[in-house]
């Protein structure tokens, strides 16, 4: 008798499982069209080495240190310029590292090496980037975030302003707590390049 009454409980947990997933014929849920995306801030076709500087240091964990980076370079035509300044406390990391970043002035990003690589204490990032591109895009839809594994997800800083009129982006005391991409994305679903 026990028996007949777990088969039918069964089913109904089964069946009510089920009618939460989405529809096979059905359209995605919202939840799943909406994502981030990295911004572009220069259009003009050119080599991705051409987008690229990198700054490197060797850094002695128990010293702490910077590693700093200034560099004017032309986005759709004209002059723009990244300053970029990676402070390491003392006692984030053990032993001597070569800490290296590399600023990509097509997408406004930075990726840190060598990744991956955690920290005992954050570290903190200083951002800039004046004179870029930012037609199409709306500052309140923007934020500074990093990359966790295949997701973009907001980061934690000081203070944060983009202003499209001036074409500038500022992230003062991004916390970084792993070596990843970093970098200006659009909230859910507002992309204006797609």
């Amino acid at each position: 008798m026990k028996y007949y009454l777990v088969v039918p409980i069964l089913a109904a947990f089964i069946l009510a499982g089920c009618a939460r997933e989405n529809s096979i014929v059905g359209p995605p849920s919202q939840q799943n069209q909406a994502k981030r995306e990295w911004i572009k801030i220069n259009t003009t076709g050119s080599l991705a080495v051409e987008n690229t500087y990198t700054a490197s240091k060797s850094i002695d964990g128990s010293k702490g240190g910077t590693v700093e980076l200034t560099q004017v370079f032309k986005n759709n035509g004209n002059w723009a310029l990244v300053t970029a300044k990676l402070s390491i406390p003392k006692g984030a990391f053990s032993g001597t590292q070569v800490i290296s970043y590399t600023v990509n002035t097509e997408t406004a990003g930075i990726d840190f090496s060598p990744s991956p690589q955690t920290f005992q204490k954050n570290l903190s990032l200083d951002l800039t980037f004046t004179g870029v591109n930012l037609a199409g895009y709306d500052a309140s839809k923007l934020v500074f975030a990093y990359l966790d594994g295949s997701t973009i997800v907001p980061a934690k800083f000081t203070y944060v302003n983009a202003n499209i009129a001036q074409g500038l982006l500022v992230v003062l005391g991004a916390q970084i707590s792993h070596f990843s991409r970093y970098g200006w994305s659009t909230l859910d679903g507002d992309d204006p390049q797609s």
